[in-house]
């Protein structure tokens, strides 16, 4: 067993035991950061358990088991994106406008306006003729490149949009985004030749079933949020 591996399996013995401290002496479930702390906690002590089965006791664990322990950590992920937005828009409404900075996100936002945008894509759209004059790619592989760009900037854009959203409008747009940007993105590769129609099939398939797992968790997660509002509320 060399260093990597042991230092593997302490990993894996400090992540069980920050989940077991937290999840036995921590009222976790009587909040949603709670859910979302002890989800996270729990998938990384299952994420340590599967590489040390492969890599220290070549040991194979099958597809299913991956599956649920990758949704876990995904579902956690988003709950922490979404309450780090709410959190930062409640601070932001809490905070004196004299006091308010700007921070640099909400800058690059305001400039990163649909005009800017277009420039953006204009200017590609005008540099690839004189790439291609030079014999850098065809028009064919271009086109597919100004498609890629274009997926890419309208997912930076959705992004940047999280900022003014909290709750489960986070989710809303990021699966949105990650949705148009992998049934945009990936059928260009495979006309790139990147790889072939089975992997892209794959590829949108296992998309498409991860965000609906991901929404029908995160839908759990935050009716839970609404009823303990509620109840506070009375």
């Amino acid at each position: 067993m060399n260093l990597s591996e042991v230092l593997m399996i302490a990993c894996g013995v400090l992540a069980f035991t920050f989940a077991v401290d937290f999840g036995v002496w921590t009222p976790w479930y009587r909040h949603p950061l709670g859910w979302t702390v002890f989800s996270y906690a729990l998938g990384m002590v299952l994420l340590l358990l599967l590489i040390i089965s492969a890599v220290v006791f070549d040991g194979g664990v099958g597809e299913a088991v991956r599956v649920v322990v990758l949704s876990l950590i995904g579902a956690s992920l988003v709950g922490k994106i979404a309450i780090l937005h709410t959190e930062r828009n409640l601070g932001r409404e809490l905070t004196p406008p004299e006091t308010f900075r700007r921070s640099p996100m909400s800058s690059f936002t305001q400039w990163f306006t649909t005009e800017r945008r277009q420039q953006i894509q204009v200017f590609l759209g005008s540099l690839a003729p004189i790439l291609i004059l030079f014999g850098y790619g065809t028009e064919a592989v271009w086109e597919q490149v100004l498609i890629i760009a274009g997926a890419a900037l309208q997912f930076l854009a959705s992004i940047t949009s999280l900022v003014n959203l909290k709750g489960q409008d986070v989710w809303s747009v990021l699966r949105g985004a990650i949705y148009t940007a992998a049934f945009t993105v990936s059928p260009a590769l495979v006309l790139l030749g990147v790889y072939g129609e089975d992997v892209n099939a794959t590829i949108l398939t296992a998309v498409s079933l991860g965000l609906s797992s991901l929404s029908s968790l995160v839908a759990v997660f935050w009716s839970g949020h609404q009823r303990q509002d509620g109840t506070l509320r009375r």
